[in-house]
């Protein structure tokens, strides 16, 4: 219920009482505040100013709970909306307020802690224990500074952002995800088709440039022992095709790879190449390579890719686009389950929908590698600072 006075007239009605002795309902009829309101200020029993009544559980106790919730998510373990329910009732077992009816807070109670606390439920997403380790502010700082560095050396000898390159691979699965479709309500199993009980990992290399003007054609690898050469046809133009026993990148692969791009990028130098540092990456053969033409090799820190490489951003785009395009193949051949061979047809569409100059020079500035941007990233622990500040 809405207050209907103003705290002005609390005030002058609660000093009318104590100072000049008028009853609490003289004052009620004279200032215009319920009596029990003027009373409990006068006793002391309530200090509170605030509109509607009291919480269940006290001030001090919320702000905890939320403090609690707001540290677990920081540190990737969320509360879901059944634990924080969990959590008050054991609080309000505690503490010498009324409590809870029948001992369990209501939806109402959840919604209103959330409103009070500014609140929200979101999807979480899935991330190792690894990856998260690696979410500092050290390597952070770390990682800026030598991005820093190496920027103010190279572009003093002429580096553009056309010359900056981030190069990573991705797997393609031909089992999309279905995500939720509508049906009658009560329905109790709802299926859709799919190409596949499992699907077969194809990896997909990309490399592009900081102003999306030079988009290296993808190289594709399939698993196996050899290619079949019908795997090759209806690809985009300019397309690598291989193959490997699990379908991932190895050293010989990536060193071919390493060179096709090398030989196929303008002339102009320095060039770096951003990417992770994973083993097959590492060669001697291509840092010799790499040295040789004035190509500056810049491995992001391990871990830490989902944060700072620019293509993990521009990936996820084409990932969508895929599973849309793979959804739209299944609806036009009704009899016909996706396999590798398939693959051409609805990776092609999803490529020239998601690889585009905009997405590419949207990845470089979310992750602030251009223009070089070290407070675009915010981590989840300098979230949390500043909600504190805020606070």
């Amino acid at each position: 219920m809405r207050r209907k006075y103003e705290l002005e007239l609390l005030d002058r009605a609660v000093s009318a009482v104590k100072d000049a002795g008028v009853s609490y309902r003289g004052a009620a009829k004279t200032y215009g505040v319920p009596y029990k309101t003027i009373r409990d200020h006068v006793l002391g029993v309530s200090t509170s100013t605030k509109r509607g009544p009291k919480t269940v559980l006290p001030q001090k106790m919320e702000k905890d709970l939320c403090e609690a919730i707001v540290e677990m998510r920081v540190m990737g373990h969320g509360v879901r909306r059944q634990d924080v329910m969990n959590l008050a009732a054991d609080v309000a077992e505690k503490c010498d307020g009324p409590g809870f009816k029948k001992l369990c807070p209501t939806s109402k109670w959840f919604r209103g802690f959330r409103k009070r606390h500014n609140l929200a439920l979101r999807q979480p997403m899935n991330i190792s224990v690894i990856r998260m380790s690696m979410e500092t502010l050290e390597v952070k700082t770390e990682f800026y500074d030598r991005v820093e560095e190496t920027y103010n050396q190279l572009i003093a000898r002429g580096l553009k952002p056309h010359m900056i390159y981030n190069m990573d691979e991705s797997g393609m699965c031909l089992v999309a995800k279905s995500g939720k479709i509508l049906a009658e309500k009560g329905t109790k199993k709802v299926r859709i088709r799919k190409g596949g009980e499992r699907g077969e990992n194809i990896t997909v290399v990309a490399c592009v440039n900081a102003s999306g003007s030079h988009i290296i054609p993808p190289t594709i690898i399939f698993r196996g022992k050899s290619l079949n050469e019908d795997l090759t046809k209806g690809g985009i133009e300019g397309s690598v095709y291989a193959h490997s026993p699990r379908s991932f990148i190895d050293s010989e692969l990536f060193t071919e790879y390493f060179e096709r791009w090398r030989q196929s990028i303008p002339p102009a130098r320095p060039a770096l190449l951003f990417y992770d540092g994973h083993a097959s990456h590492i060669s001697n053969t291509v840092i010799q390579a790499a040295r040789a033409d004035d190509i500056h090799i810049f491995c992001f820190p391990p871990h830490t890719t989902h944060l700072y490489q620019p293509l993990d951003r521009v990936f996820g785009s084409l990932k969508t686009a895929f599973e849309h395009s793979c959804q739209v193949k299944m609806r036009k051949n009704k009899r016909k389950s996706l396999n590798r061979y398939d693959f051409n047809s609805v990776f092609a569409p999803a490529w020239f929908k998601s690889m585009t100059p905009a997405n590419i020079q949207s990845g470089f500035r979310q992750c602030g590698l251009w223009p070089l941007d070290r407070n675009i990233v915010v981590l989840p622990c300098e979230e949390n600072n500043q909600a504190e500040e805020g606070s």
